[in-house]
């Protein structure tokens, strides 16, 4: 989500049994220099709206209307006693409450690990997956190694790396029920701003239900969402006629 806001509007992993369902929405960016005769301005998504600014066009929905996915919300047609009067290229910005549900895993064992200060050199042959160490070895209980490679075929899955390997002390702890519910709800928040534009924010949040099981945290929360819901639609001539 983060390396693609551009393209992804939104993203659900769901597991079920042994399977992960995936479910993703790709996101409709606001491009208004289309060069559409005319057009309408529309909902991206149903939501309550909460701004409208219409810079052309007419106003056909109000503020605190609920809208479907579709509906169109600035008019480029514009009607007198019901008779089409004349036709325009519809502009404006609009904003809605919109809701998500977002469903996330977070552990209850919390893992800290520091280092020491102390680190060595070695030289390795990788071999896929397998790295063997030369002249040396590595006598630390838990270190960190960051590779520097010195040899690497682009055909065959080998090399040779001067690696450096840090030690390092691990911690662990585990997290009561209700440090974990926070630590969750705030990771569940973060992730949800990692879906957002600038001008858009979470307006509140609740959660719908969790359990906890091998020592994960399953939760379900529920957001309000304060959305840019514009999109344009092309009036044809046919359609305004």
């Amino acid at each position: 989500m983060e390396n693609n806001k551009d393209k992804i509007e939104w993203l659900e992993i769901d597991r079920i049994g042994t399977k992960y369902v995936i479910k993703l929405e790709e996101r409709k960016i606001n491009n208004y220099v289309n060069d559409y005769k005319y057009q309408d301005i529309v909902a991206t998504k149903d939501g309550v709206i909460k701004k409208i600014v219409a810079k052309s066009g007419v106003k056909v929905k109000e503020v605190n209307e609920y809208v479907k996915k579709g509906d169109i919300i600035i008019s480029g047609s514009i009607y007198l006693n019901e008779e089409l009067k004349g036709m325009t290229k519809a502009l404006g910005e609009v904003y809605g409450e919109v809701w998500y549900k977002l469903s996330i895993e977070y552990p209850i064992i919390n893992e800290e690990r520091l280092e020491t200060g102390n680190k060595k050199e070695v030289i390795s042959i990788n071999f896929f997956n397998n790295s063997f160490i030369l002249f040396n070895k590595n006598n630390y209980k838990n270190s960190l190694t960051k590779k520097n490679y010195i040899l690497k075929n682009n055909i065959l899955p080998f090399s040779i790396s001067k690696d450096t390997i840090y030690e390092q002390n691990v911690y662990s702890g585990i997290y009561t029920e209700g440090e974990a519910l926070l630590n969750a709800r705030d990771y569940a928040k973060e992730k949800m701003n990692e879906m957002l534009k600038k001008d858009e924010y979470i307006i509140s949040d609740k959660v719908l239900k969790y359990s906890v099981n091998s020592n994960t945290i399953y939760m379900d929360v529920f957001y309000k969402v304060y959305s840019n819901i514009a999109g344009i639609k092309e009036i044809n001539i046919e359609e305004g006629e």
